[in-house]
């Protein structure tokens, strides 16, 4: 599992759960804590199934003898299927944003924030008890990652689908396209607004890059949290788990299948470096 791999919040879960001596465990808490790796791992899980599912689609099609001359192929029965786990990863990994503030109302002592962006708010306005270190790491990434999958996860839940269509092209190298792209601008939250032209965001681009840099300020977060609790770096405490250049207009080569291997590495990878 992801959420096993990032070493301070596994340590940081095991501090902050641990029940002082002669005390039992508090399962209301270990339940609280266990939403934030919960969903991460539902977020990594949706990503890759989009992934293979997209290289599917792609596959199928290039093996159609029907298609074997088309310029490009509309395929809106994938839509759905492509679509299903774009709106899975962006509600998982807004959970998971979330489920940071079970761990910093624990360690900062504040009351429960209604969400990350409230959290943000509460900095903004200068009523945050978080550290300015921790300050720093959350507002490094909600303004370059964090606000825009909030966004694009609102628009999802209360607006609109926000998939476009899905289309699959032959480049002049062979290499077949998958045209599955997101509003660039997913705040506009008015869908006659909505704009899916220049610049152009590839949902599956989108959807690594926005994964590997939740896991990374998870990572950068908790590490923080350690070295402020003074908890030790090594504690055995696990999760409680239930059970080429582009030749088309628009379109984006299936993502590479390494995405489990470049999200296990942000995780490892040391903060400080």
């Amino acid at each position: 599992m992801l959420s096993i791999e990032i070493a301070s919040l596994r340590n940081l879960k095991g501090a902050l759960s641990r029940p002082p001596e002669g005390q039992i465990p508090d399962a209301g808490l270990e339940y609280q804590l266990e939403q934030l790796p919960y969903s991460l791992d539902s977020a990594l899980m949706a990503a890759i199934m989009l992934c293979e599912t997209a290289q599917e689609v792609v596959a199928r099609i290039q093996n159609d003898p029907r298609y074997r001359n088309s310029v490009a192929v509309s395929l809106q029965d994938d839509r759905l299927r492509l679509g299903f786990f774009v709106d899975s990863y962006l509600g998982a990994a807004r959970r998971a944003q979330n489920g940071c503030t079970h761990f910093l109302s624990r360690v900062y002592g504040q009351g429960q924030p209604s969400s990350l962006a409230d959290v943000v708010s509460k900095i903004g306005k200068g009523s945050s008890p978080l550290s300015s270190e921790a300050r720093a790491v959350l507002g490094s990434y909600w303004s370059r990652s964090g606000q825009k999958l909030k966004a694009y996860r609102d628009l999802s839940e209360h607006f609109s689908v926000v998939a476009s269509d899905v289309r699959v092209a032959s480049a002049e190298v062979g290499v077949s396209l998958l045209y599955l792209t997101l509003p660039n601008n997913p705040e506009a939250k008015t869908i006659r607004n909505l704009n899916y032209a220049e610049p152009t965001v590839h949902a599956l681009e989108y959807v690594q890059t926005s994964l590997i840099a939740l896991v990374a300020f998870v990572r950068d977060l908790s590490e923080v949290m350690l070295r402020e609790i003074g908890s030790p770096t090594k504690l055995l405490m696990m999760f409680p788990f239930r059970d080429g250049r582009m030749k088309a207009q628009g379109m984006a080569p299936i993502a590479s299948s390494d995405l489990r291997a470049r999200v296990f590495a942000a995780a490892k990878a040391d903060p400080q470096a």
